[in-house]
């Protein structure tokens, strides 16, 4: 399979419009809050290891991406971390850990939702008991309005990046991404995601977790009109 990211992986990072230490702030508190014991750490879809960095000297950290490029990024990053290479809807690591994560709406990029039920079913199967899982995801909301802005452009040192998304007749939604170098050579490269109902959501979670909370990290309460819903669940039996 084409590793997406390929090209995109070494300035990721900076092309990304997040802030990180705000969202490592808000999975500190919510782990301390609902699982204040945890020692081990399984992020799905950990990219760059954006997240794993902020959870150093914390605990025992894994982190498991698709993209080899991406996990080339991680491994300088964070040395301290276990790296996996695999789907993360098709694993079995062998071990089980007291929190399972997957920030960055990660498994938005899981693009249909027998794949979204499969990642919860394969978190429950990797937690230790009375686990911790923590995911948010892009509602539809927010990649519906993203097909009708302008493309998003980011100078990087030598690179112009512009990004716009479309939505195809499945409801798929697809980042569009060129990278211009400044001499003139331009690679171009997809990535897509799709987004369901919270209702959906909760109804594909009920069979493996007991959903503590939502919350969207802003003073907004969770709606279907909100951009991002982080769901702070606990493994049943």
């Amino acid at each position: 399979m084409q590793d997406s990211y390929q090209t995109f992986a070494s300035f990721y990072d900076g092309a990304v419009f997040t802030n990180n230490q705000e969202k490592i702030e808000l999975i500190r508190a919510l782990i301390n809050n609902y699982a204040p014991r945890a020692q081990s750490v399984l992020e799905l879809g950990c990219g760059t290891g954006a997240i794993l960095q902020g959870l150093v000297g914390q605990y025992d950290l894994t982190g498991l991406d698709l993209s080899p490029a991406m996990l080339r990024v991680a491994a300088k990053k964070v040395p301290q971390a276990e790296l996996i290479h695999a789907d993360m809807s098709d694993f079995n690591l062998n071990k089980s850990y007291d929190v399972v994560l997957c920030i960055f709406d990660s498994i938005n990029h899981l693009l249909s939702f027998d794949k979204w039920e499969k990642a919860f079913e394969l978190a429950h199967q990797h937690l230790n008991e009375d686990g911790l899982f923590i995911f948010d995801v892009n509602t539809m909301n927010k990649l519906d309005r993203r097909t009708r802005a302008n493309a998003v452009v980011q100078d990087i040192d030598d690179m112009r990046i512009t990004a716009h998304m479309t939505k195809d007749s499945l409801d798929i939604y697809t980042w569009n991404i060129y990278v211009d170098d400044k001499s003139g050579v331009r690679n171009d490269f997809q990535v897509s995601e799709v987004a369901y109902p919270i209702n959906m959501i909760e109804k594909g979670l009920e069979r493996y977790f007991a959903v503590e909370e939502k919350l969207t990290g802003t003073e907004q309460p969770v709606s279907e009109y909100v951009d991002r819903i982080y769901f702070v669940c606990k493994k049943i039996k």
